[in-house]
């Protein structure tokens, strides 16, 4: 039996964007059953590391998300409600990752990675 692959993923400059209404989505659209590819991982931890500006109203950080890759997938699928922006994604030892954000959920491409 292979050993599920551990994928580390940090989503860069994690931050609160404009209203849903300006990016034409409803604001919380995450949530509901799994789909396939949020199914084929395990997540093993979440961090958040938040920077709070009170006097500009608004927040950033960096968001850390450790998962087990538990079958063949070519997409990390995260929920992300649509007032987050963010600017990167990476793999700490494999440098940036494309993505796209579709509605309340983030698209990962993992490309090679599988279980």
């Amino acid at each position: 039996m292979r050993t599920p692959t551990l994928l580390p993923l940090a989503l860069l400059a994690l931050a609160a964007g404009p209203p849903a209404a300006a990016q034409g989505t409803a604001i919380y659209d995450s949530g509901g059953p799994l789909r396939p590819e949020q199914a084929a991982f395990d997540v093993e931890f979440y961090a958040l590391e938040l920077r709070v500006d009170p006097a500009a109203r608004s927040i950033a950080g960096t968001g850390t998300t450790v998962a087990r890759v538990v079958s063949p997938t070519r997409h990390l699928v995260l929920d992300l409600d649509t007032t987050f922006a963010v600017s990167a994604v990476t793999a700490p030892e494999g440098g940036p990752l494309r993505w796209e954000r579709r509605g309340g959920r983030l698209w990962i491409d993992l490309g090679g990675v599988r279980a």
